[in-house]
């Protein structure tokens, strides 16, 4: 399914009565909502993270994450569980690992006017230039001079982004490398201090701001989308009257998007029952993990 599909039916349901630039903007806001509801498997990646017990902060996540899926594990049976970074220096156990969001923002490497970049290309212009800095793998923020947000995106090199760029051309638009929303993740144990961790996180992101006709969407989301930006475009702004429509189109939006969480094909996250020290539990010792670890203060 493509944007222009979404794009067609709110042109039909509002019979014209909202310009194109404003259903887009309901179609983004939709998208970004339903996003952040589930970890679709289409907007899946994974990334190995890397932590030395001397780090004074932890690795840094990709500026497009939404989340991460727990739980986490470092490839030889010990899982980590999520702790709020308050709780880092107080965990709730002794005998458990856990991983964290440090606490503070991020400070943005460049954040400045000036970037230009066309319409379905890589290539990306700065006056003045970026200068000797490599940022190759930072994300890029990028906004119209009107201050339009065009998203976030990988840089493959100063001059050069790692997919095709889908948005309206900037001209002298603004831009931030390395958001000051990116999340950066550590992990802790009974010490109650960082420790050297190698682990594969699975973590899912926000798909590209969608202005192009052709843009790709799943076709699950259809339904789901076109209802959450229908009633966007209806009733954002409502009075007594539209309260009761309202409610009951965010009613048959929930049942839609239930539905297209179920029809994703992605098997439920069961989180198994484990031990103190992170182990699946078993009954009897002939089903005992042979890589068994046991955490000792040691």
């Amino acid at each position: 399914m493509t944007a222009q599909t979404i794009l067609r039916f709110l042109q039909d349901d509002m019979s014209n009565a909202a310009q194109d630039d404003k259903i887009w903007r309901a179609i983004n806001t939709s998208i970004r909502r339903i996003v952040r509801t589930y970890p679709w498997s289409w907007l899946r990646r994974n990334i190995t993270a890397t932590t030395t017990d001397a780090a004074t902060q932890g690795f840094l996540m990709p500026a497009d994450m939404v989340d991460v899926i727990d739980p986490l594990d470092d490839g030889d049976g010990v899982v980590y569980k999520r702790l709020d970074a308050a709780q880092a220096s107080e965990s709730p156990t002794d005998w458990r690992q856990w991983y964290y969001f440090d606490a503070g923002i991020i400070t943005p490497l460049a954040e400045t006017s000036g970037v230009s970049i066309d319409k379905h290309t890589k290539a990306l212009t700065f006056s003045p230039v970026l200068g000797a800095t490599d940022y190759t793998g930072e994300f890029i923020r990028l906004t119209g001079r009107d201050g339009e947000d065009y998203g976030t995106h990988k840089m493959a090199s100063n001059s050069a982004l790692v997919s095709t760029y889908m948005g309206e051309r900037i001209s002298g638009g603004f831009y931030v490398i390395r958001p000051s929303t990116v999340k950066r993740i550590s992990f802790t144990d009974y010490t109650k201090a960082r420790i050297a961790v190698s682990a594969s996180i699975n973590y899912w992101v926000y798909p590209q701001v969608l202005i192009a006709p052709e843009q790709e969407l799943p076709d699950i989301w259809e339904v789901p989308v076109r209802e959450l930006a229908s009633i966007e475009l209806t009733t954002r702004t409502y009075d007594k009257k539209q309260e009761n429509v309202r409610l009951a189109r965010m009613n048959q939006y929930e049942v839609e998007l239930a539905k297209a969480q179920t029809q994703d094909g992605k098997a439920p996250m069961v989180d198994l029952p484990r031990d103190l020290t992170g182990q699946v539990r078993s009954m009897g010792w002939r089903n005992r993990s042979s890589i068994y670890r046991r955490i000792t203060t040691e």
